[in-house]
């Protein structure tokens, strides 16, 4: 009985410390194809820098549909125009649709965004993405 609670005792710290490592790590983010291409692809978390989606992980000319499964699968969500980053307002403007997601790395509140564009008939034309810090305790 005392080496079960131990053993317990034992996967509960291991389990503490791989929760508070991947709070400053993100190992999450590192298997998420398109978080991880916007990471490694850029220098900094507050810059005006953008990574270029196509055509690593989407094709010119895919369909809207599969565009918006891969990044909802991605943990992105599509941002109603309405509660877009004013700094982002200009792509709403040209017709480009923004996706965001949390990507948290203790101890700052970081967001990732996507720009895609589309042609009339729902196929992509861009598609970028960056990430900014929007402040640290």
């Amino acid at each position: 009985m005392l080496k079960l609670t131990f053993a317990l005792i034992a996967v509960l710290f291991v389990i503490t410390g791989l929760a508070v490592l991947n709070s400053f790590k993100r190992f999450d983010l590192r298997f998420n194809p398109i978080a991880n291409e916007i990471r490694n692809g850029l220098n900094t978390y507050s810059s005006s820098e953008r990574v270029a989606l196509i055509p690593e992980l989407f094709m010119p000319g895919e369909l809207r549909e599969a565009v918006v499964k891969k990044l909802n699968n991605a943990g992105f969500e599509r941002t109603p125009s309405s509660q877009v980053w004013m700094r982002y307002q200009n792509e709403i403007n040209v017709g480009r649709e923004v996706f965001t997601r949390e990507a948290n790395r203790f101890p700052c509140n970081i967001r990732m965004y996507v720009f895609l564009g589309f042609d009339g008939q729902g196929d992509l034309e861009t598609a970028q993405g960056t990430q900014h810090e929007h402040g640290c305790m």
